[in-house]
Protein backbone atom coordinates (compact mmCIF):
# COMPACT_ATOMS: atom_id res chain seq x y z
CA UNK A 1 0.00 0.00 0.00
CA UNK A 2 3.04 2.23 0.14
CA UNK A 3 3.03 4.82 -2.60
CA UNK A 4 5.02 3.64 -5.61
CA UNK A 5 5.39 4.36 -9.30
CA UNK A 6 4.11 1.54 -11.51
CA UNK A 7 6.23 0.06 -14.28
CA UNK A 8 5.53 -2.62 -16.83
CA UNK A 9 7.09 -5.13 -14.46
CA UNK A 10 4.79 -4.39 -11.54
CA UNK A 11 1.53 -3.38 -13.27
CA UNK A 12 -0.12 -6.61 -12.08
CA UNK A 13 0.73 -5.65 -8.51
CA UNK A 14 -0.79 -2.21 -9.01
CA UNK A 15 -3.96 -4.05 -10.03
CA UNK A 16 -3.59 -6.17 -6.89
CA UNK A 17 -3.34 -3.01 -4.81
CA UNK A 18 -6.48 -1.70 -6.49
CA UNK A 19 -8.41 -4.89 -5.73
CA UNK A 20 -7.16 -4.87 -2.13
CA UNK A 21 -8.09 -1.24 -1.45
CA UNK A 22 -11.61 -1.89 -2.75
CA UNK A 23 -11.91 -4.71 -0.21
CA UNK A 24 -10.56 -2.49 2.57
CA UNK A 25 -13.27 0.11 1.91
CA UNK A 26 -15.96 -2.58 1.80
CA UNK A 27 -14.80 -3.95 5.15
CA UNK A 28 -15.16 -0.53 6.79
CA UNK A 29 -18.59 0.23 5.32
CA UNK A 30 -21.75 -0.15 7.49
CA UNK A 31 -22.48 -3.77 8.30
CA UNK A 32 -24.67 -6.02 10.44
CA UNK A 33 -22.08 -7.20 12.95
CA UNK A 34 -24.32 -6.18 15.87
CA UNK A 35 -27.54 -7.62 14.43
CA UNK A 36 -29.08 -10.72 16.08
CA UNK A 37 -27.33 -13.82 14.76
CA UNK A 38 -30.59 -15.43 13.63
CA UNK A 39 -31.48 -12.59 11.23
CA UNK A 40 -31.01 -12.38 7.46
CA UNK A 41 -29.07 -9.16 8.00
CA UNK A 42 -26.40 -10.82 10.14
CA UNK A 43 -26.06 -14.00 8.11
CA UNK A 44 -25.95 -12.25 4.73
CA UNK A 45 -23.26 -9.91 6.02
CA UNK A 46 -21.20 -12.68 7.66
CA UNK A 47 -21.17 -14.80 4.50
CA UNK A 48 -20.38 -11.92 2.15
CA UNK A 49 -17.65 -10.67 4.46
CA UNK A 50 -15.68 -13.87 3.83
CA UNK A 51 -15.21 -12.83 0.17
CA UNK A 52 -13.09 -9.80 1.14
CA UNK A 53 -10.98 -11.25 3.96
CA UNK A 54 -7.60 -11.06 2.22
CA UNK A 55 -6.49 -7.44 1.55
CA UNK A 56 -4.24 -6.80 4.56
CA UNK A 57 -2.25 -10.00 4.05
CA UNK A 58 -1.97 -9.15 0.34
CA UNK A 59 -0.71 -5.66 1.16
CA UNK A 60 1.96 -7.08 3.49
CA UNK A 61 3.12 -9.49 0.78
CA UNK A 62 3.37 -6.61 -1.70
CA UNK A 63 5.21 -4.46 0.87
CA UNK A 64 7.78 -7.22 1.31
CA UNK A 65 8.09 -7.88 -2.43
CA UNK A 66 8.86 -4.23 -3.17
CA UNK A 67 11.24 -3.68 -0.26
CA UNK A 68 14.62 -3.00 -1.84
CA UNK A 69 16.86 -2.76 1.20
CA UNK A 70 20.05 -2.86 -0.88
CA UNK A 71 19.36 0.56 -2.44
CA UNK A 72 19.82 2.26 0.93
CA UNK A 73 23.34 3.13 2.08
CA UNK A 74 22.84 1.75 5.58
CA UNK A 75 20.26 0.75 8.19
CA UNK A 76 19.86 4.32 9.44
CA UNK A 77 19.08 5.57 5.95
CA UNK A 78 16.53 2.77 5.46
CA UNK A 79 14.77 3.57 8.74
CA UNK A 80 14.72 7.33 8.12
CA UNK A 81 13.57 7.22 4.50
CA UNK A 82 11.15 4.31 4.53
CA UNK A 83 10.20 4.10 8.18
CA UNK A 84 10.21 7.83 8.85
CA UNK A 85 9.33 9.72 5.69
CA UNK A 86 7.18 7.15 3.89
CA UNK A 87 5.41 5.62 6.88
CA UNK A 88 5.75 7.34 10.26
CA UNK A 89 5.13 10.96 9.22
CA UNK A 90 2.01 10.20 7.11
CA UNK A 91 0.77 7.90 9.88
CA UNK A 92 1.13 10.56 12.59
CA UNK A 93 -0.56 13.19 10.42
CA UNK A 94 -3.58 11.03 9.62
CA UNK A 95 -3.78 9.48 13.08
CA UNK A 96 -3.89 12.99 14.57
CA UNK A 97 -6.53 13.94 12.02
CA UNK A 98 -8.80 11.05 13.01
CA UNK A 99 -8.15 11.61 16.73
CA UNK A 100 -9.29 15.23 16.32
CA UNK A 101 -12.41 14.09 14.47
CA UNK A 102 -13.25 11.71 17.32
CA UNK A 103 -12.69 14.50 19.85
CA UNK A 104 -14.89 16.94 17.92
CA UNK A 105 -17.66 14.35 17.52
CA UNK A 106 -17.57 13.62 21.24
CA UNK A 107 -17.66 17.34 22.06
CA UNK A 108 -20.56 18.09 19.73
CA UNK A 109 -22.61 15.12 20.93
CA UNK A 110 -21.95 15.90 24.58
CA UNK A 111 -19.99 12.69 25.09
CA UNK A 112 -17.10 12.08 27.45
CA UNK A 113 -13.91 13.88 26.41
CA UNK A 114 -10.62 12.05 26.87
CA UNK A 115 -7.55 13.62 28.45
CA UNK A 116 -4.30 14.68 26.83
CA UNK A 117 -2.43 11.45 27.59
CA UNK A 118 -5.15 9.07 26.24
CA UNK A 119 -5.46 11.38 23.23
CA UNK A 120 -1.72 11.09 22.55
CA UNK A 121 -1.81 7.32 23.07
CA UNK A 122 -4.56 7.01 20.46
CA UNK A 123 -2.43 8.90 17.98
CA UNK A 124 0.76 6.94 18.63
CA UNK A 125 -0.91 3.51 18.59
CA UNK A 126 -3.20 4.23 15.63
CA UNK A 127 -6.28 3.55 17.74
CA UNK A 128 -7.84 6.78 16.47
CA UNK A 129 -9.18 4.89 13.42
CA UNK A 130 -9.70 1.15 12.81
CA UNK A 131 -7.64 0.94 9.64
CA UNK A 132 -4.38 2.48 10.85
CA UNK A 133 -3.03 -0.72 12.43
CA UNK A 134 -1.57 -1.68 9.05
CA UNK A 135 0.99 1.13 9.26
CA UNK A 136 1.72 0.32 12.92
CA UNK A 137 2.61 -3.26 11.94
CA UNK A 138 4.52 -2.21 8.82
CA UNK A 139 6.64 0.11 10.94
CA UNK A 140 7.49 -2.82 13.21
CA UNK A 141 8.39 -4.98 10.22
CA UNK A 142 10.47 -2.15 8.73
CA UNK A 143 12.58 -1.96 11.89
CA UNK A 144 13.38 -5.69 11.77
CA UNK A 145 13.66 -5.98 7.96
CA UNK A 146 17.49 -6.27 7.91
CA UNK A 147 17.26 -9.12 10.43
CA UNK A 148 14.57 -10.83 8.36
CA UNK A 149 16.67 -10.53 5.20
CA UNK A 150 19.70 -11.98 7.00
CA UNK A 151 17.60 -14.92 8.22
CA UNK A 152 16.28 -15.54 4.70
CA UNK A 153 19.79 -15.38 3.19
CA UNK A 154 21.05 -17.76 5.89
CA UNK A 155 18.35 -20.30 5.11
CA UNK A 156 16.27 -19.75 8.25
CA UNK A 157 13.10 -18.52 6.57
CA UNK A 158 11.15 -21.57 7.83
CA UNK A 159 11.64 -20.32 11.38
CA UNK A 160 10.17 -16.96 10.38
CA UNK A 161 7.20 -18.63 8.70
CA UNK A 162 6.49 -20.50 11.95
CA UNK A 163 5.83 -17.27 13.85
CA UNK A 164 2.41 -16.61 12.31
CA UNK A 165 1.00 -20.13 12.94
CA UNK A 166 2.13 -19.89 16.57
CA UNK A 167 0.35 -16.54 16.86
CA UNK A 168 -2.76 -18.07 15.32
CA UNK A 169 -2.71 -20.87 17.91
CA UNK A 170 -2.53 -18.24 20.65
CA UNK A 171 -5.51 -16.33 19.18
CA UNK A 172 -7.63 -19.48 18.85
CA UNK A 173 -6.76 -20.56 22.39
CA UNK A 174 -7.53 -17.11 23.81
CA UNK A 175 -10.88 -16.89 22.02
CA UNK A 176 -11.85 -20.36 23.17
CA UNK A 177 -11.07 -19.58 26.80
CA UNK A 178 -12.33 -16.00 27.01
CA UNK A 179 -14.87 -15.56 24.22
CA UNK A 180 -13.14 -12.31 23.24
CA UNK A 181 -10.33 -11.30 20.91
CA UNK A 182 -6.86 -10.79 22.47
CA UNK A 183 -5.93 -7.14 23.10
CA UNK A 184 -4.15 -5.55 20.14
CA UNK A 185 -4.05 -8.93 18.38
CA UNK A 186 -3.79 -7.33 14.94
CA UNK A 187 -1.45 -4.51 15.95
CA UNK A 188 1.65 -6.68 16.38
CA UNK A 189 3.82 -8.14 13.63
CA UNK A 190 3.57 -11.90 14.45
CA UNK A 191 0.10 -11.98 12.86
CA UNK A 192 1.39 -10.79 9.50
CA UNK A 193 5.11 -11.58 9.36
CA UNK A 194 4.56 -14.71 7.25
CA UNK A 195 3.19 -12.75 4.29
CA UNK A 196 5.84 -10.03 4.59
CA UNK A 197 8.65 -12.60 4.67
CA UNK A 198 7.07 -14.38 1.69
CA UNK A 199 7.15 -11.07 -0.17
CA UNK A 200 10.80 -10.48 0.76
CA UNK A 201 11.73 -13.99 -0.31
CA UNK A 202 9.81 -13.73 -3.60
CA UNK A 203 12.15 -10.95 -4.77
CA UNK A 204 14.93 -13.46 -5.48
CA UNK A 205 12.99 -16.69 -5.66
CA UNK A 206 10.59 -17.96 -8.31
CA UNK A 207 7.10 -18.48 -6.90
CA UNK A 208 4.62 -20.67 -8.69
CA UNK A 209 1.39 -18.90 -9.54
CA UNK A 210 -2.07 -20.33 -10.13
CA UNK A 211 -4.81 -19.39 -12.57
CA UNK A 212 -7.73 -21.48 -11.32
CA UNK A 213 -10.65 -19.57 -9.80
CA UNK A 214 -11.94 -22.73 -8.16
CA UNK A 215 -9.43 -22.55 -5.30
CA UNK A 216 -10.59 -19.12 -4.04
CA UNK A 217 -14.15 -20.45 -4.06
CA UNK A 218 -13.11 -23.45 -1.97
CA UNK A 219 -11.27 -21.17 0.47
CA UNK A 220 -14.33 -18.92 0.85
CA UNK A 221 -16.53 -21.94 1.59
CA UNK A 222 -14.03 -23.02 4.25
CA UNK A 223 -14.10 -19.49 5.66
CA UNK A 224 -17.89 -19.58 5.97
CA UNK A 225 -17.76 -22.99 7.65
CA UNK A 226 -15.09 -21.81 10.09
CA UNK A 227 -17.00 -18.60 10.84
CA UNK A 228 -20.19 -20.41 11.84
CA UNK A 229 -18.38 -23.19 13.69
CA UNK A 230 -16.38 -20.65 15.69
CA UNK A 231 -19.61 -18.90 16.72
CA UNK A 232 -20.99 -22.24 17.91
CA UNK A 233 -17.88 -22.65 20.06
CA UNK A 234 -18.50 -19.28 21.69
CA UNK A 235 -15.88 -17.34 19.76
CA UNK A 236 -16.64 -13.60 19.31
CA UNK A 237 -18.19 -12.29 16.11
CA UNK A 238 -15.01 -10.26 15.56
CA UNK A 239 -13.19 -13.56 15.15
CA UNK A 240 -15.77 -14.97 12.73
CA UNK A 241 -15.17 -12.03 10.38
CA UNK A 242 -11.47 -11.56 11.09
CA UNK A 243 -8.72 -11.62 8.47
CA UNK A 244 -6.49 -13.37 11.02
CA UNK A 245 -7.82 -16.92 10.80
CA UNK A 246 -6.58 -20.11 9.18
CA UNK A 247 -9.19 -20.04 6.42
CA UNK A 248 -8.71 -16.31 5.79
CA UNK A 249 -4.96 -16.78 5.46
CA UNK A 250 -5.62 -19.67 3.08
CA UNK A 251 -7.71 -17.35 0.91
CA UNK A 252 -5.03 -14.65 1.07
CA UNK A 253 -2.36 -17.18 0.06
CA UNK A 254 -4.42 -18.26 -2.94
CA UNK A 255 -5.08 -14.64 -3.95
CA UNK A 256 -1.36 -13.87 -3.79
CA UNK A 257 -0.59 -16.87 -6.01
CA UNK A 258 -3.30 -15.75 -8.42
CA UNK A 259 -1.58 -12.40 -8.85
CA UNK A 260 1.82 -14.10 -9.13
CA UNK A 261 0.36 -16.06 -12.04
CA UNK A 262 -1.03 -12.93 -13.71
CA UNK A 263 1.08 -11.35 -16.43
CA UNK A 264 -0.32 -7.98 -17.43
CA UNK A 265 1.15 -5.75 -20.11
CA UNK A 266 0.50 -2.01 -19.89
CA UNK A 267 -0.23 -2.05 -23.63
CA UNK A 268 -2.82 -4.83 -23.45
CA UNK A 269 -4.92 -3.81 -20.46
CA UNK A 270 -8.70 -3.99 -20.42
CA UNK A 271 -10.77 -1.09 -19.11
CA UNK A 272 -11.37 -2.95 -15.84
CA UNK A 273 -7.65 -3.65 -15.42
CA UNK A 274 -6.87 0.02 -16.05
CA UNK A 275 -9.44 1.03 -13.43
CA UNK A 276 -7.94 -1.29 -10.81
CA UNK A 277 -4.41 -0.19 -11.71
CA UNK A 278 -5.48 3.45 -11.30
CA UNK A 279 -6.89 2.65 -7.86
CA UNK A 280 -3.65 0.83 -7.08
CA UNK A 281 -1.64 3.91 -8.03
CA UNK A 282 -3.66 5.90 -5.47
CA UNK A 283 -4.23 3.15 -2.89
CA UNK A 284 -1.99 4.80 -0.29
CA UNK A 285 -4.04 7.99 -0.31
CA UNK A 286 -7.35 6.13 -0.48
CA UNK A 287 -6.26 4.02 2.48
CA UNK A 288 -5.73 7.09 4.64
CA UNK A 289 -8.70 9.15 3.44
CA UNK A 290 -11.59 6.74 2.85
CA UNK A 291 -12.59 6.30 6.48
CA UNK A 292 -13.20 10.04 6.81
CA UNK A 293 -15.95 9.83 4.19
CA UNK A 294 -17.47 6.79 5.88
CA UNK A 295 -17.64 8.83 9.10
CA UNK A 296 -18.95 11.85 7.21
CA UNK A 297 -21.95 10.08 5.72
CA UNK A 298 -22.58 7.69 8.64
CA UNK A 299 -25.53 9.56 10.16
CA UNK A 300 -27.30 10.07 6.82
CA UNK A 301 -26.67 6.49 5.71
CA UNK A 302 -27.94 5.14 9.02
CA UNK A 303 -31.32 6.74 8.37
CA UNK A 304 -31.65 4.95 5.03
CA UNK A 305 -33.58 1.76 5.79
CA UNK A 306 -34.07 0.30 2.34
CA UNK A 307 -35.16 -3.32 2.70
CA UNK A 308 -33.69 -5.63 0.07
CA UNK A 309 -35.21 -9.09 0.63
CA UNK A 310 -34.99 -8.56 4.37
CA UNK A 311 -31.48 -7.10 4.20
CA UNK A 312 -31.15 -3.50 5.41
CA UNK A 313 -27.38 -3.02 5.68
CA UNK A 314 -26.46 -3.65 2.05
CA UNK A 315 -27.91 -0.42 0.64
CA UNK A 316 -26.23 1.57 3.40
CA UNK A 317 -22.92 -0.13 2.63
CA UNK A 318 -23.29 0.56 -1.10
CA UNK A 319 -23.89 4.28 -0.53
CA UNK A 320 -20.96 4.53 1.90
CA UNK A 321 -18.70 2.66 -0.51
CA UNK A 322 -19.46 4.98 -3.43
CA UNK A 323 -19.05 8.11 -1.30
CA UNK A 324 -15.81 6.86 0.29
CA UNK A 325 -14.21 5.72 -2.97
CA UNK A 326 -15.04 8.69 -5.16
CA UNK A 327 -14.69 11.19 -2.32
CA UNK A 328 -11.17 9.90 -1.71
CA UNK A 329 -10.25 10.09 -5.39
CA UNK A 330 -11.58 13.65 -5.66
CA UNK A 331 -9.62 14.79 -2.59
CA UNK A 332 -6.46 13.14 -3.92
CA UNK A 333 -6.90 14.72 -7.36
CA UNK A 334 -7.64 18.23 -6.08
CA UNK A 335 -5.10 18.00 -3.26
CA UNK A 336 -2.35 16.93 -5.64
CA UNK A 337 -3.17 19.69 -8.12
CA UNK A 338 -3.25 22.41 -5.46
CA UNK A 339 -0.08 21.30 -3.68
CA UNK A 340 1.82 20.90 -6.94
CA UNK A 341 0.66 24.37 -8.00
CA UNK A 342 2.05 25.66 -4.70
CA UNK A 343 5.24 23.69 -5.37
CA UNK A 344 4.60 21.45 -2.39
CA UNK A 345 4.91 18.12 -4.19
CA UNK A 346 6.74 16.61 -1.23
CA UNK A 347 3.80 17.34 1.07
CA UNK A 348 1.46 15.76 -1.48
CA UNK A 349 3.60 12.61 -1.46
CA UNK A 350 3.64 12.50 2.33
CA UNK A 351 -0.16 12.82 2.51
CA UNK A 352 -0.53 10.02 -0.03
CA UNK A 353 -1.73 12.32 -2.81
Amino acid sequence: MEKSSPTRKDISWQIARGVAIICVILIHCPNAINAPQDTIDFNSWLMLRQFVNFPVALFFFIAGRFTNYSKYSDYKSFILKRGGVRLLIPFLIWSTFYALISFIRAYVSGGELIGVVPFAVRIITGKSAPHLYYIVVLLQLTVITPLLIKCIESGYSKILYAVTPIWLIFIYYWCYLNGTMPPLYQYVFPAWIGFYVWGLESRNKTCKGIKSLILPGVAIILEIIEAYYSLRLGFPTNFACSQIRISAFLLATIVVRLFIGVQVSSTQMSLVSKAFAYLGDHSYGIYFIHYFFIILCARVVKSLTVNLLGITWMFQAAISFVVALFGSLIVIFIGRKVLCFLRMERIADILGF
